[in-house]
């Protein structure tokens, strides 16, 4: 498991000071890209240098309780499949002790420049592995 601090400011509410439901996407995606730096999989590298991407092909959420301009969320990250071309990461966002959100994500490892599924790079494979 892989986990992430982050305060919600602001700018990630709506009109009532809510937490916008898309920005629950943009925060689980900041805690996926730290863990990808973490594993030495730096997204922006991979863009430039390599012969893979890995797009999300897939994305859900669910929103449990309210957030508010000030918490402080904590964001559990794990992987929680593998297969030949793909894999799907699970969050739990919580406030203190409370459920207040969960989210997946569905990764496809694409050949950069052909625009079709190429089986996920050992080197990634295996450091995700050490995540399930």
């Amino acid at each position: 498991m892989y986990t992430k601090k982050y305060t919600v400011r602001l700018h990630d509410t709506d009109a009532f000071g809510v937490l916008y439901f898309a920005n629950q996407f943009r925060i689980i995606h900041e805690a996926y890209e730290e863990f990808t730096d973490d594993l030495g999989f730096h997204l922006n590298k991979l863009m430039d240098q390599s012969q893979y991407f890995i797009p999300i092909v897939h994305a859900e959420a669910s929103y449990n309780h309210p957030v508010m301009m000030g918490d402080t969320l904590k964001i559990s990250l794990n992987v929680e499949n593998i297969s030949v071309h793909s894999y799907s990461i699970t969050y739990d966002i919580l406030l203190k002790k409370i459920l207040v959100g969960t989210a997946k994500t569905v990764h496809v490892s694409t050949h950069a420049y052909k625009n079709k599924k190429v089986p996920i790079p050992k080197s990634l494979r295996q450091a995700l592995e050490k995540h399930l």
